[in-house]
């Protein structure tokens, strides 16, 4: 399995506008390995064990400008406790000991550094707010994978045996409801879907299959039992994504057709996205956070 392990995300700083996960005050507390930190509200929840796989958000800060934030991202972060009886360090051990529903802050003095944030020489402090949402066992998590693989499977047939007569339609001419965007795309909106539509900047969550217009399937996140997150916009993704999925509301299902100008140009992406290829993407916006 991959772990998203931030304890030591560097400075690679991403401006953004969450309010933080803990509030001002606190109390100071030491972890069992001696480190000081500020716990905002101690949770009531279970407590973390080693080979426990935490998930949580984690905002950052220099001073009191908002840096990083998973929860405006759509990522939370894992890390998975080491064995008992391991040298841990600061956020480490701090998070080996905390309970789901704990929000807590750590923080770096700047001029105590090696790598001072670029532009941030002169400020205070860098500090990191956790916000504790779930504690699972390693069996836990390999049985919530495999459950996800399992429905993945059934639903990325369903999506390829769906796929097919679309692509057909679609090259004879024949294709119903073919609409053309002011920027030459041309999609489908199979539903229009009835939850929140995605403003630029939001993080959305969406399920794809992707194919070549002769049906060739070069990436879908079905298979994969996991949706893909990206923020509306930002240029995280093809200009046809960026374009397309604001078409929807939360629960939509389209197929897009985007231009080789609005997926990734003359060159392609080989060996998978041949030169000058138009893509296809049948997609569904599961949710806008």
């Amino acid at each position: 399995m991959r772990f998203i392990i931030i304890i030591f995300l560097g400075l690679s700083f991403l401006w953004s506008c969450n309010p933080s996960t803990g509030s001002g005050g606190g109390e100071k507390v030491v972890s069992p390995g001696g480190f000081e930190y500020t716990m905002f509200k101690k949770g009531t929840g279970e407590k973390a064990a080693p080979g426990d796989v935490l998930t949580f958000e984690l905002h950052q800060y220099v001073d009191d400008s908002l840096m990083v934030s998973t929860r405006k991202m759509g990522r939370p972060q894992q890390m998975q406790i080491p064995p008992e009886g391991s040298k841990l360090m600061k956020e480490q051990d701090i998070l080996a000991n905390s309970t789901v529903g704990d929000s807590f802050r750590t923080s770096i003095k700047i001029d105590t550094m090696s790598q001072k944030p670029p532009g941030f020489e002169k400020n205070g402090f860098v500090h990191y707010d956790f916000l504790i949402t779930k504690i699972q066992s390693m069996e836990e998590i390999q049985a919530e994978q495999e459950a996800k693989r399992k429905e993945g499977e059934v639903r990325e047939k369903e999506v390829a045996d769906k796929i097919q007569p679309i692509l057909a339609s679609y090259k004879s001419g024949s294709i119903k409801d073919l609409q053309t965007h002011p920027t030459g795309m041309k999609y489908v909106i199979h539903e229009a879907g009835s939850g929140k539509q995605p403003q630029n900047g939001q993080p959305v969550e969406v399920n794809y299959y992707g194919t070549l217009t002769d049906g060739t399937m070069f990436d879908n996140s079905f298979g994969r039992g996991e949706p893909f997150t990206f923020s509306v916009g930002q240029g995280m993704v093809i200009k046809g994504w960026d374009v397309g999925i604001p078409l929807l509301k939360e629960g939509g299902k389209a197929t897009l057709f985007i231009p080789y100008e609005m997926a990734y140009g003359e060159a392609g992406r080989p060996p998978s996205i041949p030169a000058k290829s138009e893509l296809v993407f049948y997609v569904e916006l599961l949710k806008v956070k």
